[in-house]
């Protein structure tokens, strides 16, 4: 009886995580209709803390860096040596890595619509 409860509890857990997800998905498929990042490559640069990446086009041209330290997510272009985030976000915890895959996927994305407009600005 308590294997098959614990089952139970388990199939509904996935399906709040798989509405949660398709809620995540909608939002970001709103939030991404005026920008294409599909010539936008993240590559993690660190497999330790802080979570970081870089932003590479499509000619292998480094066009940002993303980086996730001490619960602030900042997203600098060209590169880090730039002074101001053109986007950010805070989380309440302190830590080096995203909370979620989720929260990692809907904030890449983000950053990714980010470095885009940053990019088609200088055109």
């Amino acid at each position: 009886m308590e294997i098959k409860i614990i089952g139970e509890l388990k199939e509904i857990a996935d399906l709040v995580l798989e509405i949660q997800d398709r809620q995540e998905t909608k939002a970001i498929k709103l939030n991404s209709s005026n920008e294409s990042t599909d010539g936008i490559r993240l590559i993690k640069t660190s497999e330790m803390f802080p979570e970081q990446y870089d932003a590479i086009d499509s000619s292998n041209n480094k066009i940002g860096y993303l980086r996730l330290r001490f619960g602030y997510f900042a997203v600098y272009c060209p590169d880090e040596t730039s002074d101001t985030p053109i986007y950010s976000f805070r989380y309440d915890n302190s830590v080096g890595s995203f909370p979620s895959d989720n929260e990692r996927k809907r904030q890449l994305i983000q950053a990714k619509l980010a470095i885009s407009a940053w990019y088609n600005s200088l055109k």
